[in-house]
């Protein structure tokens, strides 16, 4: 938790120190991010205009970049992290977490997962494992500790 709470206070447009359980706002306390829902609003009005913005485009848009379709969370990114279980989600749980389409979560997985799988440091670790060499050499290591009497 310690590592989303730090993510969070680097990120957090409105600069806030933990994890809030509402926000104030114009003399209101609300239970929800304001700057969460202006992009959320954004998004959807640029949509209902008939146009899919980009990357760049949704980029510039006004409100909080890590705005999430999740009232339970108060449509923040990381108070819907800090209450994710660990388990993986759904690509359709993404998909309406972040209102894009499913097709969209599949391609950004299969790019990512494209990514990884040619770093060199992980080909250098998948060589490995599949040479036996690491396995071989924790034998060895092992077999030198081992006395039969």
């Amino acid at each position: 938790m310690s590592d989303l709470l730090e993510r969070f206070k680097n990120k957090c447009p409105l600069k806030l120190e933990g994890l809030p359980k509402s926000w104030e706002s114009g003399g209101q306390r609300l239970h929800y991010c304001p700057l969460a829902v202006t992009r959320l609003k954004s998004i959807k009005a640029a949509r209902a205009s008939g146009s899919e913005l980009t990357e760049k485009e949704e980029a510039k848009l006004p409100g909080c970049p890590y705005a999430v379709k999740s009232q339970m969370s108060g449509y923040c990114f990381f108070i819907q992290e800090a209450r994710l279980p660990d388990v993986p989600m759904l690509d359709a749980e993404i998909s309406a977490l972040l209102d894009i389409p499913v097709d969209q979560v599949r391609l950004a997985a299969e790019t990512a997962l494209k990514k990884i799988q040619s770093d060199s440091i992980i080909m250098e670790i998948k060589e490995s494992l599949d040479s036996g060499s690491i396995l071989q050499e924790r034998l060895s290591i092992e077999d030198e500790h081992i006395h039969f009497d």
